[in-house]
Formats: structure tokens, sequence, C-alpha cells
């Protein structure tokens, strides 16, 4: 009886993988999860709602023609206030900046140093990304890049939930 070789054997186990490969082909695969959206900073608040079935998101029955202008007057406050990052000391900028965001965000961005954030003006006017009656985002032009700035609307007022790079803008 021959000896099997070395090409023998490894032409079994190739085809031993991919039979045992071929039948876990039609499994299904398991639901993405949400995972939360980084922030500038490299730390991490809370994914929205998923709103796939509607692009836009739920439109609840309270939701107002101004709500969206409202949201994104909220989301240009914070980035006049983000873009003096180099010109402002640090105290005043987060003077400035805090009342702009939410709780949550006041807690991740309580660290920022504005001295390291490069952009130094806004282009444009914000551009609606997503928007509801409860939750908005934006992109925002820079003169170093563009933005995603996401609001939520807390007890009638809306406040800046997120601010994310948009890499590629």
């Amino acid at each position: 009886m021959q000896q099997p070789t070395r090409r023998t054997l490894l032409a079994s186990a190739v085809a031993a993988t991919a039979v045992t490969l071929a039948g876990c082909a039609d499994d299904p695969k398991p639901k993405a999860t949400a995972t939360p959206s980084p922030t500038l900073d490299g730390t991490r608040i809370l994914p929205e709602p998923d709103t796939s079935a509607d692009p836009n998101g739920p439109m609840p029955a309270d939701a107002l023609p101004e709500d969206e202008q409202a949201a994104a007057d909220a989301a240009l406050a914070t980035m006049k206030v983000w873009v003096k990052g180099q010109s402002l000391p640090q105290m005043e900028w987060q003077k400035q900046l805090k009342p702009t965001l939410a709780s949550s965000a006041q807690q991740i961005y309580a660290t920022r140093q504005g001295y390291k954030i490069p952009d130094t003006a806004i282009e444009g006017k914000p551009e609606v990304l997503r928007s509801n009656a409860a939750t908005a985002s934006f992109r925002i032009d820079t003169n170093a890049g563009a933005y995603e700035v996401t609001v939520v609307k807390i007890k009638g007022e809306w406040k800046t939930a997120g601010i994310t790079p948009l890499h590629g803008g």
C-alpha cells in the first residue's frame, strides 16, 4: 500500500474544510446590533433608535414644522462655539459650549481641549441628514472638515448630543 504524500493530505484537509464550511453557508446571519457612535475624542454616545422603516424616523403626532429649524439653530449654536476653540481660553470655551449640550454630552465634552480643534469657521448652512420631532442630525461644514451634529429635544428645548467628524466629507 502506498503512503499518502503531503500533497494528498493537504488536499484532503482542504476538501474536508470546504465541505464543513459549506454546511454553514445557509445559516442566517445574526442581526447587526446598534453600536454607540464615536465622538471626536473617541468617547461613545448611545445610538439613535432604529428608524430604518422611514429614513427620517417616525414622525410623532406632536411634530411641528418649526422643529426642524429650531433643531438646526441648536446644532449651529453649538458649532459656533466649537470653532472658537483655538481663540478662547479653555475655561471660557467650556463655559460657552456647556449650555448648548445635552447633559450626557456635557459629561463627554467636559475634558475636550478647545485649542486642539482645527476648525475656526463655519462654512455654509446646516444640511439636514435626519430629523423628527425628538431628534435630528445635521451636516455642518467648517474650514477644516465636516461634522454630523446630533441634537435632541429635551423638555421642549433642543440640545446637542453629539459632534462627530465626517471623514471624506
